[in-house]
């Protein structure tokens, strides 16, 4: 089972969500290729397809142990209906992981690409 979470929104390290991953450890940023972050306001959405490399989706890697902290974090990304919880690679400083991550289901147009790719500050 994949253990790797990729996070790049509420999930974040400072974040209103990020106490949800209490028990997990982060173990550095990543970037997932051909991807963008949309800016939906209070948080972001996460596309993949074609991109240029500047919007590529940047965020945080984390593993877990406990399977309950997918099933909390699909209540909040509501895993079906807003997110599709699916597993991608992700590039970090000198590998490649595969991690768990959610992408954004709703028909959105895409006028509010998220240029570099961060949600706020990492």
């Amino acid at each position: 089972m994949i253990k790797n979470l990729f996070v790049y929104g509420t999930l974040k390290t400072g974040e209103v969500n990020n106490h949800l991953l209490k028990g997990c450890e982060q173990q550095g940023i990543g970037v997932i290729s051909n991807s963008a972050l949309l800016d939906l306001s209070a948080c972001p959405g996460l596309l993949l397809g074609t991109f240029p490399k500047e919007h590529w989706a940047k965020g945080e890697v984390y593993t877990f142990e406990n399977p309950d902290v997918l099933r909390s974090l699909d209540t909040l990304e509501q895993e079906g209906k807003l997110y599709k919880r699916i597993i991608t690679p992700v590039a970090m400083k000198d590998k490649v992981v595969l991690c768990w991550t959610y992408v954004l289901l709703l028909p959105i147009p895409v006028k509010k690409l998220i240029r570099k790719g961060n949600w706020r500050s990492l």
